[in-house]
């Protein structure tokens, strides 16, 4: 992943569709938003979240996690990315 980086929100914007953006919706509308343009996308991406790939090098790494096994062997992947549930203890704690 050569261009992943931790961009500004400037840079990010002035790139257009060379940057995968991040679509949540909203809880008030329901409607989906461009948190890059959102007053609480950060100026600059954080550790926990904030870096940004070229759609291109995101469907690789995709298929290399998922497809190839070449980052992690099938069972951890499937573990990493199946649903969870959270199971109660028959005492109730």
């Amino acid at each position: 992943m050569r261009r992943t980086n931790f961009y500004t929100r400037p840079e990010i914007l002035a790139a257009a569709d060379d940057i995968a953006h991040s679509y949540p919706t909203a809880r008030e509308t329901g409607a989906r938003f461009d948190f890059t343009t959102s007053e609480r996308a950060p100026f600059v991406g954080l550790p926990a979240g904030g870096s940004y790939s070229p759609p291109g090098e995101l469907l690789r790494f995709v298929t290399a996690l998922r497809e190839d096994g070449r980052l992690l062997d099938h069972a951890t992947v499937e573990l990493a990315t199946s649903g969870k549930s959270v199971r109660r203890c028959p005492d109730g704690g």
